[in-house]
């Protein structure tokens, strides 16, 4: 891995975990606010660049306390308008999290194939999968 290869931020780490694939790993330290979203929201966004779809990993570690108001908010909206996401798998540790993404992805629906996993491991396969079926 080179330094391109991963981007720290104080929020999170975004890493390159395969040509078409991001890894974006929050830390523990993370707290959701709109303000904190928007600036991963633009790294992320210049990382991927404007050429081909990405399949997104997000993980969430167990601690971040869930915070309502970010719950009210489609943070994926840019999406609608310019297409950088091919697939979406969040990995939350915490039941209260997992449960909450999963109440967030059927309340916004995504304009692109979103799941809420139970493990890195079962995310990576599904994203596989995603980019395998893509154009």
């Amino acid at each position: 891995m080179n330094e391109t290869d991963s981007w720290d931020t104080p929020h999170c780490t975004f890493t390159r975990i395969a040509p078409r694939m991001l890894a974006q790993r929050f830390k523990p330290t993370m707290r959701f606010l709109q303000e904190a979203l928007d600036e991963v929201a633009r790294l992320r966004d210049r990382i991927i660049g404007d050429e081909d779809l990405h399949a997104l990993m997000v993980v969430i570690p167990e601690g971040i306390p869930v915070n309502a108001d970010a719950t009210n908010v489609d943070h994926f909206t840019g999406e609608r308008q310019k297409r950088r996401i091919m697939a979406l798998a969040l990995v939350a540790d915490d039941p209260t999290m997992r449960s909450v993404s999963k109440f967030y992805l059927q309340w916004f629906p995504q304009a692109f194939p979103a799941a809420v996993l139970d493990d890195e491991r079962e995310a990576l396969a599904w994203l596989e999968q995603q980019l395998a079926q893509a154009p």
